[in-house]
């Protein structure tokens, strides 16, 4: 009897685990087995966060795990990738498939430790449309032109509000700061 009633404390001991921090990365021994006793118990987990020195493999553990768990929800949380990401980063995880895609949200500007975040549909309709842009050929003057041009069809709005750049993509229309910001990002890009 006292072994099932401590089993029976232990299926709800991450109960009360509404956030997940991971801040290094994993490395599959006792700590990747304590992520696995979380994701795989009841509990009432919201939000992941994936910040400092984690990585992208680390990244793709957890959102394995996550399919993989009967007891979470993987819709009803969000994903948090709070990490600075290299070109090559962004193109795997863009590249790669994710279930409830609209649930993880990825860094598209970093500065400092500032994260200006969008969800991986959107982040891919960003590089969709600023890879339009790499295919031709052109002198950097060219390019520079092209860009410009196509920024300045863009309606635009009367607003201070400061837009991110995936809802500019969307519906074609910005204010001043907004074509900036979209002209620059192209261009560093």
């Amino acid at each position: 009897m006292d072994n099932l009633e401590l089993e029976q404390d232990n299926s709800f001991a991450f109960f009360d685990v509404q956030n997940l921090s991971i801040d290094h990365p994993i490395i599959i021994n006792e700590e990747l087995e304590r992520y696995k006793e979380i994701l795989f118990s009841p509990n009432n987990l919201h939000q992941i966060y994936f910040k400092d020195n984690c990585n992208l493999e680390t990244v793709k553990l957890i959102k394995d795990l996550l399919l993989m768990s009967d007891f979470v929800d993987d819709y009803s949380i969000d994903k948090y990738i709070l990490l600075k990401l290299s070109d090559d980063d962004i193109e795997k995880l863009l590249n790669d498939t994710y279930e409830n895609s609209d649930t993880w949200k990825v860094p598209y500007e970093v500065d400092d430790d500032n994260y200006i975040l969008t969800d991986i549909p959107r982040l891919r309709e960003l590089y969709s449309y600023v890879s339009e842009f790499k295919r031709d050929n052109y002198s950097q003057l060219e390019f520079i032109m092209n860009v410009y041009d196509a920024v300045k069809l863009y309606d635009y709005e009367q607003s201070d509000i400061k837009e991110q750049l995936p809802e500019i993509i969307s519906k074609k229309s910005t204010n001043s700061y907004g074509m900036n910001k979209l002209f620059s990002f192209i261009l560093k890009k």
